[in-house]
Formats: structure tokens, sequence, C-alpha cells
């Protein structure tokens, strides 16, 4: 049996860019999209990464999103805001959440954005912390629903990962049953901020942003991070950061595997559209 086609991620983050401008979204919002999704393709995530290209396209061809919304700032604080999610595209919305909160907790040591009004979506929000976390803060997306995504910063400079839908879709992520101690830290964060979720419904999204230094050294918090990663597996919807790496590395230096179910429909929309399609790595 033949191994799917492979694509380079610059090829293909350039492809969506081009697919995603023409369906309506500004060509910057466009590049950071696809740049979310094929996160997901360099930890191993696969089913959330570009295969949802073509989902997310038909969705703004059904008029499911306006391409245009960005979200509406509502009342806000020094550690805290409201952001409307006006129909705009959830991955878009979080990731501007985060921008808000990361810049409150950079001014105040805390930043809590509470979004509101997301239409249904079930994908995980494991890069929206990421990218907190390497600000570098203790990074949460904690919603819709029981959802739960995490970041910690890490002394490797790629954080430690937890996403709740990650553990749940197993799959192709390298993760195994473990010892369960390593957790006990972000339980404790995420009880502490938990009770936000009261005053939300379910497809409502606390992003939260707490900055390392307001309470400990950088330095010695990634010693105890290091010390707590130590000898250890990565229980299940965990990513560490030496699983990270060895993604993305594969992923920069083979490519990303796309099945020709996921082809198909993306070079007949990229013909129509006039958008070139990217060539296979040889």
């Amino acid at each position: 049996m033949s191994e799917s086609p492979r694509y380079r991620p610059d090829d293909l983050r350039r492809l969506a860019t081009e697919l995603l401008s023409r369906a309506g979204l500004a060509r910057e919002r466009a590049s950071a999209l696809g740049r979310l999704l094929l996160w997901y393709d360099a930890i191993g995530a696969h089913d959330f990464g570009i295969v949802g290209l073509g989902d997310w396209l038909t969705r703004l061809d059904h008029g499911d999103f306006d391409p245009k919304q960005q979200g509406r700032v509502g009342p806000e604080h020094a550690s805290t805001a409201v952001l409307e999610a006006s129909g705009g595209l959830p991955p878009l919305l979080l990731a501007r959440a985060a921008e808000i909160a990361g810049q409150k907790a950079r001014d105040t040591g805390v930043g809590i954005v509470r979004v509101i009004g997301l239409p249904p979506s079930a994908g995980p929000a494991a890069a929206i912390a990421a990218d907190l976390a390497i600000g570098p803060f203790l990074g949460l997306v904690l919603g819709p629903g029981s959802a739960q995504s995490a970041a910690i910063p890490a002394p490797e400079g790629v954080p430690l990962i937890f996403d709740s839908i990650l553990g749940d879709a197993g799959g192709e992520i390298e993760v195994t049953d473990g010892p369960t101690t390593g957790d006990e830290p972000m339980r404790m964060i995420v009880d502490r901020v938990a009770p936000w979720l009261l005053l939300s419904g379910a497809q409502e999204v606390v992003v939260v942003a707490l900055a390392v230094a307001a309470f400990e050294s950088l330095g010695s918090f990634h010693r105890r991070v290091a010390e707590a990663l130590e000898g250890r597996t990565a229980p299940a919807g965990w990513i560490f950061p030496e699983a990270w790496e060895r993604h993305r590395s594969e992923a920069q230096q083979r490519g990303i595997a796309l099945a020709e179910s996921v082809i198909g429909p993306l070079r007949e929309r990229s013909a129509k559209a006039g958008v070139g399609f990217p060539s296979p790595v040889a």
C-alpha cells in the first residue's frame, strides 16, 4: 500500500492563505487560521490539522461565519474583559481573546477574557494556550463546556501542553498511560480558575494568561517544570516538549501526509479559485 503524498508546511500555509482569502478573510487573518491548523500537524494531532481546511471553507461558503467579524470587546477592566463573538470564526476569536489576555497579563500579572456567543465548535484550543505560554505566561482556555486546554512554559523553549479534547481523540498523538502525580500543579490552576465557567453558557469560553514573573522567577519556574517532567511518560492529552519538537522536525523534513480524500476536494477548489496547488515533497 503506497504512502499518502506529503506536502511542505509552508506550501500548505500559503494554500490555506490563498483559499481563505478568496472566501472573504483578510489576508493576515487567513494566514493566521492556516497557521493554527498546521500547529496541530506539528504536534502530531493530524485530525485537527490542515485536513480541516476544507470544512472551514465549506462553512464559510454556507454563511456559518462572518469572515470580516473580529468580535467586539464589551465590558473591560484592568485584568478582565468580555469579547462578544458576533458570528466570527471561533479559532480567530480565541486568538484575539488570547492577545487581549496576554496584554493584560503584561500590565497587571493576570488577564482573563470571557468569550461569549461562540458558534458551536468541538475542536481543541491547545494552539491558543501554547501561544500564550511562549509569552511566557501560564495559558488556559476553559470551555466550551468541560473542555480544557493549558500550556506551561518549559526550559526547552516550547511549552508543556494539555488538552482534554486531544486526550479524548487519542489516535496519532504519542501519549501513553503513566504517572499522574505531575498533573497536580495544572489541576490546582484549573480548579482555581474553573469557577469562572459557572458564569458562562455551554458555548462560552474563558481565556486566561497568568504571568509567571508575578509569582516566581522564570528560571526557578523552569527548573520546577523540568523536575516534574523528568523520567515521566505523557498521560493522555499531554504533549511534552520533546514529543512536540520531534513531530515538528518530522513535519519540516518529511512534509505533512494528506490522504487523497483530502487532496481531491482541495485541488478542485484551488482550480476553481485560480490558485496553484502545491507539489508533493519529492
